[in-house]
């Protein structure tokens, strides 16, 4: 069954944007291949410029493990994907290319998900 995460991503988008970050939700970015990637936040840090993208995807296994790679490579900045479901193993090759696995569970984990990115946003 496919999760609404709609009312998640509005409370990380709000408790980001109380950490005084610049929060866009349904950002598109055009990579360096010209293809465009869609996300379901974008997260930047107003100082630095530093971005985040977030996207959430149901399920993630090692079908989908190159696909993610070639679309974090493509836009060159680090990845927060929301999930369902994703094998441990699966989760850390993902976290070494700088794509970072939050699985969700039924309270959506949001406190987790808005360090996790405020972090990466500020390294």
């Amino acid at each position: 069954m496919k999760r609404d995460i709609s009312r998640i991503l509005e409370v990380i988008k709000d408790e980001l944007i109380k950490r005084d970050l610049l929060v866009r939700d349904g950002f598109i970015i055009k990579g360096l291949s010209a293809i465009q990637h869609t996300y379901d936040l974008m997260v930047k840090n107003k100082s630095t410029g530093k971005c985040v993208v977030v996207k959430y995807i149901e399920s993630i296994d090692y079908s989908k493990v190159l696909s993610i790679a070639a679309e974090r490579i493509d836009v060159d900045v680090d990845h927060v994907l929301l999930t369902d479901e994703c094998p441990e193993d699966v989760k850390n090759l993902l976290t070494k290319l700088r794509v970072h696995v939050v699985k969700l569970n039924p309270s959506g984990k949001v406190e987790e998900i808005v360090t996790l990115i405020e972090k990466l946003v500020k390294e």
